[in-house]
């Protein structure tokens, strides 16, 4: 099964045309096989049933727009970033009077409950505010109520020393059976709601973003306009993180490690 190109496009403009939907600039190759692997999950195997079945249920579209953000995510996930964050940025940011920080596509909220440790950590919290961020709204639901499986554990704890964490891990969760939930006192300066970097603007200026794995979805015309976004709303020599796939726009940003995919604001 295989959806021309042309019949992407239809699809995308009738969800625009129709609901407002604005995908029009996301990857068409990513597209396409999400929209293939969509269809077979509903039994369509040809573009006019699975036209007229997305387009006439408003609650499958929503779906639909929520595989369009993988949600693969683990707390301190890939630690070197986060030794990075912990070790140079935040010493850096610590002199900003308020701290802002803004995770972009924060999907199930660990990337965000990470932050806020090390923030915690570091005497920060109560001076800082996350702001965290993503175009699903079921998905910022599940950030919101911050709870992961317990078979996950193992994993988060790893990360979290690897990444340079000393404390003992566990006193950030309550737990229930088989469920870690956090707690609330690492809820309370955050702050979700939904946003698509694809269509909505600059809303506050922070002293860093977090993006990672995001924009590898985007096509040229789209990142260009998200880095747009992310040079508006730094602070002066504010930081930038991306994914590891991804590249920056040296426009706007100046290279700080490149390994880890970290960059500062251009003076």
């Amino acid at each position: 099964m295989h959806f021309e190109a042309t019949q992407v496009n239809k699809i995308v403009q009738d969800l625009y045309n129709i609901y407002h939907y604005d995908i029009v600039n996301y990857s068409v190759p990513f597209l396409q096989r999400m929209l293939v692997k969509f269809a077979k999950k509903h039994d369509c195997y040809d573009f006019e049933s699975f036209q007229k079945l997305l387009l006439h249920d408003e609650t499958l579209i929503q779906n639909f727009l929520n595989t369009l953000h993988i949600n693969v995510s683990e707390m301190f996930r890939d630690p070197p970033v986060f030794q990075q964050i912990r070790k140079k940025i935040i010493p850096y940011i610590a002199s900003y009077p308020i701290i802002k920080i803004w995770s972009v596509g924060c999907a199930s909220g660990q990337e965000v409950y990470s932050l806020a440790i090390m923030l915690k950590e570091a005497g920060l919290y109560e001076r800082s505010i996350i702001y965290a961020t993503d175009i699903s709204k079921s998905t910022i639901e599940s950030a919101i109520a911050g709870k992961y499986k317990m078979q996950e554990s193992l994993k988060y704890f790893e990360n979290y020393y690897l990444s340079g964490g000393t404390n003992k891990f566990s006193q950030y969760f309550d737990i229930e059976g088989e469920t870690l939930i956090v707690k609330d006192s690492l809820k309370k300066n955050i702050y979700f709601a939904t946003h698509n970097i694809a269509t909505d603007d600059v809303f506050n200026i922070f002293s860093l973003i977090i993006c990672r794995n995001v924009l590898i979805y985007f096509d040229t015309t789209l990142k260009n306009r998200a880095f747009n976004v992310f040079q508006s709303s730094l602070e002066e020599l504010g930081f930038l993180i991306l994914g590891k796939s991804e590249n920056i726009n040296h426009d706007y940003f100046q290279d700080y490690d490149t390994i880890n995919r970290v960059y500062k604001l251009k003076n």
